[in-house]
């Protein structure tokens, strides 16, 4: 899907990757946000930094902390680590996200809204079966 496998693992478990866009070892340093302002009333997480920068800023809003909501905290990083590595393509991070939950776990959630808001379904990537 156009994510490098090992840039993705390392950034999960290490914070820290090698991005094949800018050819340097880059930094994942998260901040997080106290206000809902600015893409955090719309957002649980967003990233920011990505190509202009020695470390890209995953940032996590207060929706993110919202009691019971672990599928979405799980769901969130997954997502944002994916723009992280990959770029800004929300098909792509959506679909990448959905397959590594379908791996781990033999099922997804649920992003037909999403994926429909986001004009996904005449992208070149797919949500698993």
């Amino acid at each position: 899907m156009g994510v490098d496998n090992a840039a993705y693992a390392d950034a999960l478990k290490a914070r820290r990757f090698h991005s094949a866009r800018t050819g340097n070892v880059r930094d994942v340093i998260f901040v997080i946000e106290d206000s809902e302002k600015g893409s955090c009333a719309k957002f649980a997480a967003y990233v920011a930094g990505v190509s202009n920068s020695e470390a890209a800023h995953l940032f996590i809003c207060p929706q993110f902390f919202t009691p019971g909501a672990d599928l979405l905290r799980e769901t969130t990083i997954l997502h944002e680590m994916v723009h992280v590595v990959a770029g800004t393509d929300e098909c792509q991070a959506m679909a990448y996200t959905a397959q590594i939950q379908m791996l781990a776990t033999g099922s997804y959630v649920p992003v037909a809204k999403y994926w429909k808001e986001n004009g996904c379904a005449g992208s070149r990537y797919r949500l698993p079966d």
